[in-house]
C-alpha cells in the first residue's frame, strides 16, 4: 500500500498503510489471538488518517455554504444589512470569506 501510495501520490494510501503494517506486525509476532484483542484499537487508529481530499471537499463545501446561509439569515434577523455571494459574506465595510477563498482572491 505504501509503495502504491508513493508512486500514485495518494496520501490516503500512504497514511493508512501504517495501520495495515501495525496489524500485520501484531499478527506476525503475536498471532491471531492477540490481533483479535487489539482489533478495536487498530480500527480506531484509522481515525488518525485524514480523509482523502476528494471526500473532504465533497463534505466541506456544502457545510461552508450552509454556515454562510445561516449566518446571513441571523444577521438579517438582527437588522444588519448583509449580502451573501456563495460562501462569502459581504457586510457594509468588511468581507467575511473562508481562508481558501481569501487566499485565492489575493492573487
Amino acid at each position: 500500500m505504501l509503495v502504491v501510495g508513493v508512486f500514485g501520490a495518494e496520501n490516503f494510501l500512504m497514511r493508512s498503510s501504517l495501520v495495515v503494517i501495525v496489524a500485520a506486525l501484531v499478527l506476525f509476532s503475536r498471532g491471531r489471538r492477540t490481533l483479535s484483542r487489539v482489533a478495536f484499537p487498530l480500527g480506531f487508529l484509522f481515525f488518525m488518517v485524514p480523509l482523502p481530499q476528494i471526500v473532504f471537499n465533497a463534505v466541506a463545501f456544502p457545510l461552508q455554504g450552509f454556515a454562510a446561509q445561516n449566518a446571513t439569515s441571523m444577521l438579517e434577523l438582527l437588522g444588519i444589512p448583509v449580502l451573501r455571494d456563495g460562501n462569502v459574506i459581504h457586510l457594509s465595510r468588511i468581507t467575511l470569506a473562508s481562508p481558501r477563498r481569501a487566499a485565492g482572491s489575493a492573487r
